[in-house]
């Protein structure tokens, strides 16, 4: 970075209230511009290799800046840094959002970050993804989180957290009202994790969206968890994708879907779900008013699943994003699909990427899409469409007035 531009930021000369830095050599003399700098809102040093001797000179700056909101300091290979950027953190009040993603933090790292959250109420978003944060870790965190107010957004993604990490936030969330998403993606919750959890959600009114995607929860686990949703009334978006849910799982999450009605995302991606599962939860989502995106994508869902689908869209008015992407449907099941969406006029969002059609389940498709006014977003992407269907689809599109993406070609 050549000295004319690090003494705009010094003079508030610089052109753009956002800062992108992906080169370390210069960080020392950026650092000490920003603290004279009143203009520049947005820090992006993701993947800066900055290190802990370039946090130590941004931290430095922070601690008399006024004007940055948001910090992006994803990849930056931290580590022992966070003793300095904590300390900047207890003064600073005007950080609002905090990416520390992929940072090699572990519990060591969490202690003084955690204290300084104790006292920082200006952070609204924390994200500490890709890290290495164990129970040790969770457990300053969470008594962070028990006296913190600020805090309405945090993203554990990808650490190490099992049943006891998930025992110390559940215990936290009986508390915090405020946050409001979490996401837990990609840790060892398991069954006894998932307890915990759902003990804090009967009496947490404040969490509304929640990621459990591929955190190892079977049978048991969404038995457990059903039973929340039961009393539940916050949550509105929920990932369980990438689980073990299976056909006998979706029997206990439709009970509560009965009588659940704050859910309206639903995503069951990869859940081992067969046409027996499919047939479970149309029959419950009959009754469900609530839900408006269904996610099954990626499941065991055949042309004798879209059966029960039908008989569900025929009644069901609210689903109106409906994901059925990488199932072996095939042109029976399409064709099943295709007789409701002649009169559906609710769903404006399909998804039937690689679901082994043909060119006669092209033409089946398309033939709808003459007639349908509703859909105005189609993804047929990995169905290997040949010039044939591409032709179908074109006449159908001369046609159709509503329809404004269509994806077709493979990726």
């Amino acid at each position: 970075m050549n000295n004319t531009l690090i003494e705009s930021i010094k003079n508030n000369t610089y052109e753009s209230n956002k800062l992108t830095f992906k080169n370390n050599d210069d960080i020392k003399k950026i650092c000490e511009a920003l603290k004279t700098n009143s203009s520049i809102t947005v820090l992006d040093l993701g993947g800066s290799d900055i290190k802990e001797e370039g946090v130590r000179y941004l931290s430095e700056a922070l601690k008399v800046n006024s004007s940055i909101s948001i910090i992006n300091l994803y990849n930056n290979g931290i580590k022992g840094g966070i003793k300095y950027l904590s300390e900047a953190l207890k003064i600073n009040s005007f950080i609002t959002y905090l990416n520390l993603g992929n940072n090699f933090i572990k519990d060591e790292e969490m202690k003084p970050l955690s204290e300084a959250l104790k006292t920082n109420n200006s952070i609204t978003y924390l994200l500490l993804r890709e890290n290495y944060i164990y129970i040790e870790g969770i457990k300053y965190l969470s008594e962070a989180l028990k006296v913190n107010s600020s805090i309405t957004e945090l993203d554990l993604y990808h650490n190490s957290i099992d049943r006891g990490g998930v025992r110390y936030l559940s215990e936290a969330f009986k508390v915090n009202e405020s946050i409001i998403a979490l996401n837990l993606c990609d840790n060892f919750i398991k069954k006894d994790g998932v307890r915990y959890l759902s003990e804090a959600l009967k009496t947490n009114s404040s969490i509304t969206y929640l990621n459990l995607c591929q955190t190892y929860i079977n049978v048991e686990g969404i038995k457990i968890f059903s039973e929340t949703l039961k009393i539940n009334s916050s949550i509105t978006y929920l990932n369980l994708s990438y689980n073990s849910i299976r056909d006998e799982g979706i029997k206990y999450l439709g009970e509560a879907l009965k009588t659940n009605s704050s859910i309206t995302s639903l995503r069951l991606r990869c859940n081992s779900i067969s046409d027996n599962g499919m047939k479970s939860l149309s029959e419950i989502l009959k009754v469900n008013s609530s839900i408006t995106f269904l996610n099954l994508q990626e499941n065991y869902l055949t042309e004798d699943g879209m059966k029960p689908l039908n008989e569900l869209l025929k009644i069901n008015s609210s689903i109106t994003s409906l994901e059925l992407g990488n199932n072996n449907i095939k042109k029976e099941g399409l064709r099943y699909l295709s007789e409701i969406l002649k009169t559906n006029s609710f769903i404006t969002s399909l998804n039937l990427q690689n679901i082994k059609i043909n060119e006669e389940g092209i033409k089946i498709l398309s033939e709808v899409l003459k007639t349908n006014s509703s859909i105005t977003s189609l993804d047929l992407q990995n169905n290997k469409i040949n010039d044939d269907g591409i032709k179908y689809l074109s006449d159908a599109l001369q046609s159709n007035t509503t329809l404004t993406e269509l994806f077709y070609l493979d990726t």
